[in-house]
């Protein structure tokens, strides 16, 4: 999985930050398993926003599979194009797509 590190981190104040903040994964996570050690060894770093919204996602997959992006911006306070801006950072085109990889997981859950 390669990062594209286009937006790297220079933080405020012209400082620069740890560990670059990405534009984008090429290609996607194709489980939620490889998107949780993604985000747990600390290999993406999201703006502060979409932290909220990865974080959500990781502790709640129903709901990214079956909410609408309104429903997932009110429940992080976030607002919806930083929930597509979730999921095109992740290397998905869509949100839908990123909506896949949880449903998939849940089907594979429930051994269907």
């Amino acid at each position: 999985m390669q990062v594209d590190a286009r937006l790297a981190g220079v933080g405020r104040r012209g400082q620069t930050a740890s560990a670059p903040t990405i534009s984008s994964l090429s290609p996607p996570p194709e489980s939620l398993d490889a998107l949780k050690q993604l985000i747990a060894s600390r290999a993406i770093r999201f703006p502060a926003r979409i932290e909220v919204i990865a974080r959500h996602a990781l502790a709640d997959p129903a709901a990214m599979a079956f909410e609408s992006t309104r429903a997932i911006a009110e429940r992080t306070g976030a607002s919806q194009a930083s929930v597509v801006r979730f999921a095109r950072l992740l290397g998905f085109g869509s949100f839908a797509e990123l909506r896949e990889l949880f449903r998939s997981h849940l089907r594979q859950a429930r051994g269907g």
